[in-house]
């Protein structure tokens, strides 16, 4: 096939469907020959219908029952050529034929957006099996790079590209060797478009690791398994990372983009780890200008537009039910839909905002009836993490309930609303840390009972003292956090028991309530997961025994020194009889003389 050829199928389709300005293929290539089967039989059918009448009417009308025959052979002929064409010029440059699928279609529109609203837009697209997400990535760069080939990307932001015109391709190298590589050689390339010459290099690799444009355009290609400090080295127009990047390097990439840069992040939604998701899912709840989230299903990549709402679809309908079939429950959602399983390996996925944050005014802290447990895990280098809670005496399944009102670092003026406690970078004097858990006991007229702090860090020789003796000159006695029995891990009796307390009693209360204030507890809850292992690895490790990720755990230690601080029976709190029988009489006498007749009603 020649340029010539292919511009004349080009120039057809569009005549077809009414196009002026660059050429957009209007749909898949199979769904367009399959429309040509379709026209094509009408008119054969027609012209067959009237052969038969000849024959049948006119056995001796010779002529034109040639005529006949000879236009239904030349109707055959026609769409097998034209068929055979339209696949030759979507091979000769697929990227003028590309034509997204709705999903797709909508990713470009993220793109676009973001890129005409921030300097360096953040594009995080998940997307159901098969929709095509590294097809997206790659013939997004061939329309930048190149300029638009396709009308699907004739937009100002394609034409005009103003940042550096490198692009960091960041990957595993089997993705890299086996997937990536190859799709853009096949893409961007044709030997008849001299416009997109390439030269490719190794560079030592077994891969090709280095792609350089005529027009300027260097394409290096990374992996994981190199050091953060090869991503700190240049200044970045295009980033795409299509799996999960360790930390480190997603910290170092970000610095990577001062002159302008667009970074996009097709992951797989199994596995997109919670600091992207956290970092993108913020910006875009807070409307920050650049951030775009797109999930996208499989179904909107399917052919049959009534049933699964395809647009523009390439996969067979039977095709994705067969391939549903084969997915296990637990990760239809990421497969099918596209929805990140962020949470799918969460701790405490028995932990319901609906269900467990209550209305103050429902539960109040009654400092009278309850006991008070303040819980604490210190820090070098940032807060203190806190948390206050009250206890009620037991039902008659022998559970008390547990409502956690209060914690700190908090943010009584609102400044600090939507920041984590992992995000905290500075530490309050001890003093002043002191000085707020008194405000809160005053604000609630409810002193701490029991004040307990992590057994590790709180007892820890640092300067020659330790947290515990500090926080007691301060006026504050803690008691150190649990031990498991025998024979039991600490963190997996810890969670089994708070476990135990996200339950419904007999009337639908959890056994574990949470203020709305408590933002760090709710945040540890709905955050805290465990890491999907990926890879042979996990092939004999139980889902349980994955790795439990740092950020948030921090509170939800807390939370477990709490429950197994609640059933530790009161003599093995760390206290004598004798002091816990003069803490209830000093508290008691403490409430009446500094509240007189509202007594009974704390």
């Amino acid at each position: 096939m020649k340029l010539n050829d292919v511009k004349y199928i080009q120039s057809e389709i569009a005549k077809e469907n009414g196009q002026k300005g660059l050429f957009k293929m209007p749909e898949q290539i199979p769904a367009a020959i399959k429309r040509y089967k379709h026209t094509s039989k009408k008119i054969t059918d027609v012209l067959e219908v009237k052969l038969r009448y000849l024959e049948a009417e006119k056995p001796g009308a010779l002529i034109e029952k040639n005529k006949l025959k000879s236009q239904i052979k030349k109707e055959k002929t026609h769409l097998k050529k034209k068929s055979a064409n339209l696949k030759a010029a979507a091979k000769f440059d697929p990227l003028k034929f590309f034509c997204p699928n709705g999903a797709q279609e909508r990713i470009r529109d993220a793109i676009v957006s973001g890129l005409r609203n921030s300097r360096i837009p953040t594009i995080l697209f998940t997307c159901g099996n098969g929709v095509g997400k590294t097809t997206t990535a790659v013939h997004t760069l061939g329309n930048i790079i190149f300029g638009p080939q396709s009308g699907w990307f004739d937009f100002d932001v394609f034409r005009n590209w103003d940042k550096p015109k490198l692009v960091w391709y960041i990957s595993t190298a089997d993705a890299i060797a086996d997937t990536i590589s190859p799709m853009i050689q096949e893409t961007w390339t044709s030997e008849f478009i001299t416009d997109r010459e390439t030269s490719t290099f190794k560079d030592g690799k077994k891969y090709i690791s280095r792609i350089v444009t005529k027009d300027g355009w260097t394409i290096l290609f990374k992996t994981y398994n190199q050091d953060p400090s090869k991503f700190e080295s240049a200044q970045v127009g295009i980033i795409v990372m299509d799996e999960p990047a360790p930390l480190a390097i997603w910290k170092a990439i970000k610095s990577r983009r001062r002159n302008g840069c667009l970074t996009l992040l097709p992951m797989t939604p199994l596995y997109c780890p919670p600091y992207i998701v956290d970092e993108v899912t913020k910006g875009v709840n807070e409307k920050k200008l650049g951030y775009y989230k797109v999930e996208a299903s499989v179904y909107e990549a399917s052919t049959d537009t009534v049933n699964h709402g395809g647009v523009r679809g390439h996969l067979d309908p039977a095709t994705i039910d067969e391939m549903i079939d084969g997915y296990d429950d637990e990760e239809k959602q990421a497969r099918i839909y596209g929805k990140l399983m962020y949470f799918s390996g969460s701790v405490y996925p028995e932990f319901s905002e609906e269900l467990h944050v209550i209305d103050p005014e429902d539960w109040p802290i009654l400092a009278r009836k309850y006991t008070i447990f303040q819980v604490t895990d210190p820090h070098d280098s940032r807060p203190c993490a806190c948390l206050f809670a009250a206890v009620t005496p037991p039902d008659k399944y022998g559970m008390p309930r547990v409502i956690i009102y209060a914690e700190t670092p908090d943010d009584p003026e609102g400044k600090k609303k939507s920041k984590q406690f992992w995000e905290y970078k500075q530490a309050p004097t001890l003093k002043k840390e002191t000085e707020r858990w008194t405000q809160i006991e005053e604000e609630f007229h409810a002193k701490a009972d029991y004040r307990i702090l992590d057994k590790r860090f709180g007892w820890q020789k640092r300067a020659r003292t330790t947290f515990h003796k500090l926080f007691s000159k301060l006026g504050f006695n803690f008691i150190p956090s649990y031990d498991a029995p025998a024979g039991e891990g600490e963190i997996l009796y810890g969670h089994t028991e708070v476990k135990k307390y996200l339950q419904k009693d007999e009337n639908g209360i959890p056994y574990l309530l949470v203020y709305p204030s408590c933002r760090h507890v709710r945040a540890g809850f709905t955050h805290y997961i465990r890491r999907k292992l990926i890879g042979k690895a996990s092939e004999d490790v139980a889902e349980s025994d994955g790795v439990l990720v740092e950020k948030y755990k921090d509170f939800m230690d807390l939370v477990r020194y709490l429950i197994v601080g609640v059933i530790t029976p009161v003599h093995m709190r760390g206290k004598s009889r004798v002091q816990i029988l003069l803490d209830k009489i000093h508290k008691n006498s403490h409430i009446k003389a500094e509240y007189g007749s509202r007594y009974d009603d704390l």
